[in-house]
């Protein structure tokens, strides 16, 4: 007798917010292109580069066994070129890296397997991610591994595997999910948009998971900013929690910037800008070069 409880296949459509990443593009969709599960579509939003990318990417759809397609938001921020994206996307899950990112082959095939046998119960879902250009990477990749075979355990024991929030260089949700909460999120580029959609998920009664080995590496360049962009970068999170009421996590966020996030910025700022990934070294002429560029540019 046929099996007529079979489930039609859940599909996956990635979007990939870019701006003038012409060296980082090619690489990130060539992982994209490799799943193991096919994707339905790459979806590239262009926030109105100046460089080569567009056409780059459209090289690549030219010889791409996923389709590609290339969308434009003229407005700047990322928020901007994600929400058109997502608004693009006609397969059942959205998923959402940065160019920098670089997903293992079996990523889309995890985020399938999960909405499959979870979907009902999570509306999104996020992953994990270490640096391929920065040093000491190792421990936390292992500390990664742990945790991710844990909660697998914890999976299999019909327990519970929420997360607070999405991290938009390797996340994931149903695109009935973003449908549902469209219309509440604000297009501001003042907040961190992943941030954003994690609490309005939340307070719509959505359920954000950590899904286990769901695994992707990112440029580190975020660390090699100056101090001052990079503590405005980090003041989002504050202004996330303000403009949503949530007074205590706003607290716990400055606690976590001020006792955990810019110590370690400050104690890696000579590691990270000596450290070339090229030879996996360090090299005092690289830090030498770091300083001096940053002091061309204004930087310092």
């Amino acid at each position: 007798m046929a099996d007529t409880g079979a489930r039609t296949p859940l599909t996956l459509s990635v979007v990939v917010p870019a701006f003038d990443e012409g060296d980082a593009i090619e690489p990130c969709l060539t992982r994209l292109a490799a799943q193991t599960v096919p994707l339905s579509r790459i979806i590239v939003v262009d926030n109105g580069s100046r460089d080569d990318t567009v056409a780059r990417v459209r090289r690549f759809a030219d010889r791409s066994p996923v389709p590609v397609d290339v969308l434009s938001e003229p407005t700047k921020g990322t928020v901007h070129a994600r929400t058109r994206g997502y608004d693009a996307v006609t397969s059942d899950l959205i998923g959402r890296i940065d160019v920098d990112t670089h997903v293992e082959p079996d990523w889309a095939a995890r985020i399938v397997d999960f909405f499959t046998d979870h979907g009902e119960t999570y509306s999104a879902a996020s992953g994990f991610c270490v640096a391929y250009d920065l040093p000491f990477q190792d421990r936390f990749a292992r500390a990664q591994r742990s945790l991710s075979a844990t909660l697998e355990s914890t999976l299999d024991a019909g327990g519970d595997i929420d997360n607070e929030r999405l991290f938009g260089s390797n996340m994931a949700l149903s695109r009935a999910a973003w449908q549902d909460v469209r219309a509440d999120l604000e297009d501001s580029t003042a907040k961190f948009e992943d941030l954003d959609l994690s609490l309005t998920l939340t307070e719509q009664g959505h359920r954000i998971a950590l899904v286990p080995f769901l695994s992707a590496s990112i440029s580190g360049r975020r660390f090699l900013t100056p101090i001052r962009h990079y503590v405005r970068y980090a003041l989002r999170e504050m202004t996330t929690y303000d403009r949503h009421g949530l007074s205590a996590e706003k607290r716990k966020a400055w606690i976590r910037l001020t006792a955990v996030t810019m110590p370690f910025y400050l104690v890696m700022w000579i590691p990270f800008r000596a450290y070339d990934p090229a030879r996996g070294s360090f090299s005092m002429r690289r830090l030498a070069r770091s300083v001096v560029g940053a002091r061309r540019l204004g930087w310092t």
